[in-house]
């Protein structure tokens, strides 16, 4: 029997943390189910699910992870989803269909929290994001994956993001993610699906 658990990780990005992290995992018998990963500002940030058996408490996990990334100044959090609170459950969710929403404009403060919440008033969720300012200048560049209720009048929908867009003097464009994956590879259109299809 196995316990899963989902942990986070925020540490400096050093040559060895990779290793020193797939040890202590390794040591654990820990199993990773699914992992996200990047750098920013040097810091390096990972999220990760991971089975481990059932004899290995959070504790346990936090304190040999710990041992072992002591010095990339490791923080480490760790969750049990089976103990959560019951609170929204995905499979009780409306299906959704993913859409990929580019955001361009000049960094001022405010900016996405407008867009945010006007997403939020739909039901729609962020399932990811990106968004970096470039270097040497005031402008940047977010790129969202969301899942948009199959309920949500698109055609609504894109038309009043671009009078937000105007208004915040931002370029925001929303596409669905087949129309994206075709012009990236074509081949992806066989393996994509809704993120939460129709029963």
């Amino acid at each position: 029997m196995t316990t899963p658990f989902v942990m986070t990780l925020l540490a400096k990005n050093r040559v060895g943390l990779l290793t020193a992290i797939s040890n202590g995992l390794s040591e654990l018998g820990g199993n990773l189910r699914e992992v996200s990963q990047t750098v920013i500002q040097d810091y390096f940030t990972m999220i990760m699910a991971v089975d481990f058996p059932e004899n290995r408490t959070a504790d346990l996990i936090v304190e040999h992870l710990g041992s072992l990334c002591k010095a990339f100044d490791a923080q480490i959090c760790i969750e049990d989803p089976s103990k959560s609170s019951p609170g929204w459950k995905s499979k009780d969710a409306e299906p959704t269909e993913p859409y990929c929403l580019t955001v361009l404009g000049k960094d001022r403060p405010g900016s996405l929290r407008t867009l945010i919440l006007r997403l939020a008033s739909e039901g729609i969720m962020v399932t990811d994001l990106h968004a970096t300012t470039e270097t040497g200048t005031d402008h940047f560049t977010g790129r969202f994956l969301l899942a948009i209720p199959v309920a949500v009048d698109r055609i609504r929908l894109q038309r009043e993001l671009a009078d937000l867009g105007e208004n915040e003097g931002l370029g925001i464009i929303l596409q669905h993610a087949r129309v994206v994956a075709a012009t990236q590879n074509p081949s992806a259109l066989e393996t994509m699906t809704p993120v939460n299809p129709r029963s």
